[in-house]
């Protein structure tokens, strides 16, 4: 037997439109200049993949980067705060400390400031330089709630700081031309920071810890104790930076200071003057609804497990395979690529269907390798309004979120999840719900419970086709009334061996008009029971078996 996939088969199931058919995005596809191509990278092409062009920044080399340190901070309460307080207020917070944080960067002179939404990613030459800038962002963003009333009308102004990872190394670090950085130095930072701190702690690695010790100007004001917990995944120690006595510095920038700000994220830095009366805030905040805010995005977020190789550009050649594949599959439903890993699309039911093909494409690829099988741990699916900034990083809003704890936080094993808006909205597609299986769950992340469904394809979208002497007999799946035993077969079964019978004894041009009428009467009954399809589908199956005939 050989299993034939048929994606066409979905694709003629549903009316294509063309990209002038599609209500226009209202969005800015975010791309970096110094990208390299992305044509798919096939296998044979590998080899000719020029390391240079995957990466922007490199500090491997341990003889000119003794000591490389990597900080990655991050905020809490985007979820909640978002759904009670709304994107643009969320939004105006992590602008907020971004014009707060910076200018303590430039003052320790950090090799290399990324964003990640609320995230902080930073390198610095020296630990000791990093840990500095660490303890001076805690204490400054200390310094600007306390100027804030804890009670009341601007409480929720406040930025709250979750945590800071550092990390520290010999090398072991790198940037590709994503922005994306590689390395342990920088996933030990960046796992302490985003999935172990809490109470805006400052946790660094051992390794960062023993050369703190060596430094006399810091030992006097800070204590390292020593943290345990369950959800640390490295064997490296971890240790609690404590400090009592610290002397800021550096002044808090003024509300309406865009010397290291993109322009246009004046408006949201703005709406943190207290001197601000409320109708004032209430008409600035109209103001950038107007021009930044767009309706029913459809957000797509996966997670993808990193590869194991001990060569660094095998593991970029290796995720820059896997992404070409996506884009390939996603760009055949107008996605829009903003990240790596964030993907919008014009409506829940093209998003849907991209998945799920690009999960197939995916299973068809891996079965063709023992080694380097593309990974995708989780995908999440949510709609609504979003803030998008043109030149920024800003694609923010609800659905990014919730796509994002759906797919890299909750979803397990490939399972894709959607939300239950998004599952009403696909209810009229004239595909999905004769196609898709659905099974609605209720999950919980971060004290903030998910009404979903986990969304998977069944086996009807699976050819079988048995090749006997020179026919092709092939089935999409059993149909109610059927009935198949150990040793028998359905009825369809039983009339392509009469066929084959009478077949023994005729010219090789007759078996071919027998076996072609034989397909196409099969092929009609099948595809009564399949709604959507049109006469398409025997078209394309009459010259794909011509082919294998």
């Amino acid at each position: 037997q050989v299993l034939i996939s048929i994606r066409p088969l979905r694709e003629l199931g549903r009316k294509r439109r063309t990209k002038s058919e599609h209500p226009p995005l209202k969005m800015a596809k975010i791309t970096s200049s110094s990208a390299p191509d992305r044509a798919l990278l096939s296998d044979s092409s590998d080899s000719s993949i020029s390391f240079s062009s995957l990466i922007k920044r490199d500090w491997r080399n341990p003889q000119t980067n003794k000591d490389i340190a990597v900080l990655v901070s991050d905020l809490s309460g985007f979820t909640s705060t978002t759904r009670k307080h709304g994107i643009v207020h969320f939004a105006s917070v992590i602008v907020r400390m971004r014009q707060l944080v910076l200018p303590i960067f430039e003052k320790y002179n950090a090799l290399e400031i990324t964003t990640e939404a609320d995230n902080f990613i930073t390198v610095f030459s020296s630990t000791y330089a990093c840990v500095q800038a660490a303890m001076e962002m805690k204490a400054a963003l200390k310094a600007y709630n306390a100027t804030l009333t804890t009670t009341g009308e601007r409480k929720h102004f406040q930025i709250k700081l979750n945590g800071i990872g550092i990390s520290s190394g010999d090398g072991g670090l790198m940037m590709d031309s994503y922005d994306r950085f590689h390395g342990t130095t920088f996933e030990h930072a960046y796992h302490l920071g985003e999935d172990v701190c809490a109470d805006g702690d400052i946790l660094i690695t051992q390794i960062a810890a023993e050369r703190v010790r060596k430094e006399s100007k810091l030992s006097p004001c800070l204590e390292l104790e020593e943290f345990k917990s369950d959800e640390i995944e490295f064997q490296q120690g971890v240790f609690k930076l404590n400090f009592d006595t610290f002397q800021q510095t550096t002044k808090l920038v003024d509300f309406y200071d865009t010397t290291l700000l993109s322009k246009e994220l004046g408006l949201l830095a703005k709406r943190h003057d207290p001197n601000l009366h409320l109708e004032e805030l209430q008409t600035l905040d109209t103001d950038i609804a107007k021009n930044y805010s767009t309706s029913n995005q459809t957000v797509v977020m996966f997670a993808m497990k990193e590869a194991d190789h001990n060569d660094p550009y095998d593991s970029l050649v290796y995720k820059e395979k896997a992404l070409n594949l996506l884009r390939t599959v996603f760009s055949q439903y107008d996605g829009v690529e903003c990240e790596e890993e964030l993907w919008i699309f014009p409506n829940p039911s093209d998003a849907v269907l991209a998945v799920l093909d690009a999960k197939d494409a995916i299973q068809e690829r891996n079965q063709c390798y023992d080694d380097d099988k593309i990974d995708i741990t989780g995908w999440g699916i949510h709609m609504g309004t979003m803030l998008v900034i043109p030149n920024t990083d800003i694609h923010w809003g609800d659905p990014v979120n919730t796509a994002s704890k759906l797919g890299q936080d909750l979803a397990t094993n490939g399972d894709l999840i959607i939300t239950d808006k998004v599952y009403g909205s696909i209810q009229d597609s004239i595909v999905i719900p004769n196609t898709v299986d659905f099974d609605h769950v209720f999950l919980e992340y971060s004290k903030v419970q998910f009404s979903s469904y986990k969304v998977s394809r069944p086996p009807l979208q699976i050819i079988t086709a048995v090749k006997s002497t020179s026919l092709f007999v092939f089935s999409f799946g059993q149909e109610e009334g059927e009935t198949t035993s150990e040793g028998g077969s359905t009825n369809s079964t039983l009339q392509e061996r009469e066929i084959l019978k009478r077949q023994k004894n005729q010219s090789p041009k007759k078996e071919q008009q027998q076996m072609k009428r034989h397909r196409n009467n099969q092929l009609t009954k099948k595809q009564d029971n399949i709604p959507g399809l049109n006469g398409g589908l025997l078209s394309f199956l009459d010259g794909h078996f011509k082919e294998l005939y």
